[in-house]
């Protein structure tokens, strides 16, 4: 989600005359993101003109920064908070684990960490934890005991 300055910069330079592509470069997004934040801020427009030109800005500015919706026919995010908050929890475990044991410390493997998710009653994809394994593991090297166990630092 970009911010609401951005997503107005993106409607200006459409205003302007400006290619989806070329705005598209411009913010390092897809041509598409652009598309629907330009298709998003003419339907408000629209709206706010046909219904109650009182509420303005307002009005855009909420349906500029909505939340996305999951695509008709798409079954609803599976990931949730409550993944999310657990993974937390046992990547913290980990840091802690790193910690007290040193050099010889090895991650647990994601296989590990996705079947305590499982046995904790979430039905989720192995594919999914494993990309936000990575994506926090990734975080976390810049911070805490996976820094000081750099042998390049």
């Amino acid at each position: 989600m970009k911010k609401l300055e951005d997503i107005q910069k993106i409607v200006n330079y459409s205003k302007l005359g400006w290619s989806d592509v070329k705005i598209a470069e411009e913010f390092e997004i897809s041509r598409t993101t652009v598309r629907k934040y330009r298709k998003r801020y003419w339907k408000a427009q629209e709206d706010m003109i046909s219904s109650n030109p009182e509420k303005g800005l307002q009005a855009i500015q909420d349906v500029l920064t909505a939340e996305n919706k999951p695509k008709k026919g798409r079954k609803p995010y599976k990931y949730k908070p409550e993944i999310d908050a657990l993974l937390d929890e046992i990547l913290e475990e980990e840091d802690q684990r790193a910690v007290v044991e040193g050099v010889d410390y090895k991650p647990s493997p994601k296989t590990q960490i996705y079947r305590r998710i499982r046995e904790a009653g979430f039905d989720i994809g192995y594919t999914t934890i494993s990309k936000k394994i990575d994506a926090k593991r990734l975080a976390r090297s810049n911070i805490g005991p996976w820094k000081s166990m750099d042998p390049d630092s």
